[in-house]
């Protein structure tokens, strides 16, 4: 609970981290001071969630972080007046990471993204990101991780979002990004492959990551990284990317395929 003074600041390099805790709640000074975060504020783990509300007014410079099941919740009541880093649904600053069955929520829709948003696994829930219409900010999507936007999506010139895939061959773990209205790309597109693994793959393999009724424009820079750039195709006017065999792992498939051909003509 916050005590009296004017500003209350977590600086950076400390941390407040648990699965049921209410900052700012209970304490009637705190509803006219400033708190102000510059470290990580976490729910972490399955409980009642972290609750951040009962402020004049809030602001994010550093992570809110709901991970392993935790629950973050910003405002939930009347009592936060102005959360400076969500302004008329433009998130300008900050970093907002959420884990597998996790949930975020901050108070409002995202329209705008000029900050820092990590949706990291299945089940992975940032309430209000659906809204989303123009990214200039950096997103990163893991694992399988999901976003359904309501409508149209563009990605301006100095957006970066991040694709990380996880898994094993066929089994890849590919985030998706989908919209039931169009996309307009821009800025730059990012693969990381470290999480997975190519080696028991046989054929080319295809996955989607993004999904909208009509996909236009063209990322400008285009990186892979955590994997031999030469065994990955991206079709980003499609939303598609196509991992194939290496190189070893298809002569292994050619010979196996010869040598079960020179069988048949044996018998």
């Amino acid at each position: 609970t916050a005590g009296a003074g004017g500003t209350v600041v977590f600086e950076e390099g400390n941390s407040i981290r648990g699965r049921y805790i209410n900052i700012g709640r209970s304490n009637p000074i705190a509803l006219n001071r400033t708190i102000v975060n510059e470290g990580v504020i976490a729910a972490d783990g399955d409980g009642f969630g972290v609750v951040i509300s009962e402020f004049e007014t809030f602001a994010n410079h550093g992570t809110l972080e709901a991970v392993n099941g935790g629950r973050l919740f910003v405002g939930g009541d009347p009592f936060l007046r102005t959360f400076t880093s969500l302004v008329d649904g433009h998130l300008v600053d900050g970093t907002y990471r959420v884990g597998t069955g996790s949930l975020l929520n901050l108070g409002s829709d995202i329209l705008v993204n000029s900050a820092v948003i990590e949706i990291l696994g299945e089940d992975a829930v940032l309430d209000g990101i659906g809204a989303l219409h123009t990214n200039h900010g950096f997103l990163l999507m893991s694992d399988d991780s999901e976003i359904d936007l309501i409508g149209d999506l563009a990605f301006g010139s100095t957006s970066i979002f991040e694709i990380a895939i996880g898994g094993v061959g066929a089994s890849a773990k590919v985030p998706n990004m989908s919209s039931i209205g169009s996309m307009t790309l821009g800025g730059t597109l990012r693969f990381d492959f470290s999480g997975y693994s190519a080696s028991s793959i046989h054929t080319p393999l295809e996955f989607a990551f993004l999904s909208a009724n009509h996909i236009q424009g063209e990322f400008q820079q285009i990186f892979i990284e955590g994997i031999d750039s030469s065994l990955v195709s991206v079709d980003a006017a499609a939303g598609s990317v196509t991992i194939v065999p290496t190189p070893a792992a298809f002569i292994a498939v050619c010979v196996a395929g010869l040598c079960c051909t020179r069988r048949r003509r044996r018998s």
